[in-house]
């Protein structure tokens, strides 16, 4: 009966799954089974094999995915380096202040990285604009968090700012000594002359956007808007941020009124 029960178990174990091996060889005694010992000699080599391929598979995975941990390190990496150099760039071309960068804001972010598209870019000038700070600053923080999160804001913005200030900081220098140098006033004239354009086109840039899906009636309550919002800071030297407040409740009632789907 023993013998039978040996052989038994023997023919058994063969075909029993990994996982009952390693049941049957870690507690024997309380299946109260008995197990010979050129069973155990037999099983013991195949469940260390086991283990090994386990083991290996394990590392295996963990190379695979530290590999692949780094290759997204590197292209984070590199697409923030993109941000700080395309930002540092836009920075030391901003003459003329928030308006005359719009632009080479598109340019950059819109036509060549396509980070933003067309709408979002009009709308990020909305908020840009709507919002404390300068134009160029709040830009940049909103778009290299879109890219990079947190740490590419960060970075956008650093890069913006890092231009304009050691050049006013040399100009701040400079400016008393070679103010009223002949040549330095026709580059500062030559300056005055290319903001005029760009300021221009970026005035077309909006317009052209702003109206582009607008059904009639929209259109219509924008222009009003427009042209209230300019008499209103031209001519009636009105705050700017009360003009902006103010446009933007005006466009509210008439969201409720649902002008803004006609």
């Amino acid at each position: 009966m023993g013998k039978a029960s040996s052989g038994l178990f023997l023919r058994h174990s063969t075909h029993t799954p990994r996982i009952s091996l390693t049941i049957l060889l870690l507690f024997p005694q309380s299946l109260q089974l008995p197990i010979p010992n050129h069973a155990l000699s037999d099983l013991l080599p195949a469940l260390k094999g086991e283990f090994s391929v386990v083991k290996y598979s394990k590392k295996a995975k963990i190379r695979d995915l530290n590999s692949t941990y780094l290759v997204d390190t590197m292209n984070d990496l590199g697409t923030l380096f993109e941000v700080f150099i395309t930002f540092l760039k836009i920075g030391a071309v901003m003459f003329g202040g928030g308006y005359a960068m719009i632009p080479i804001l598109r340019y950059e972010v819109v036509v060549r990285h396509h980070w933003l598209s067309e709408s979002e870019f009009l709308d990020l000038i909305a908020i840009a604009e709507s919002t404390p700070g300068p134009i160029a600053i709040n830009s940049a923080t909103y778009i290299g968090y879109k890219v990079c999160g947190v740490l590419g804001s960060i970075t956008a913005s650093v890069a913006v700012i890092l231009p304009p200030f050691f050049i006013i900081l040399a100009v701040a220098v400079a400016l008393q000594k070679f103010y009223e140098n002949y040549y330095v006033r026709s580059v500062l004239n030559g300056i005055r002359g290319a903001i005029i354009g760009l300021v221009t086109v970026a005035l077309i840039t909006v317009v052209k956007g702003v109206f582009k899906d607008l059904k009639f009636l929209s259109a219509v309550a924008t222009t009003i808007i427009a042209v209230i919002t300019f008499l209103a800071v031209a001519v009636f030297d009105v705050d700017p941020v009360i003009a902006i407040a103010a446009s933007a409740l005006l466009g509210l009632v008439l969201g409720l009124a649902g002008i803004w789907l006609l």
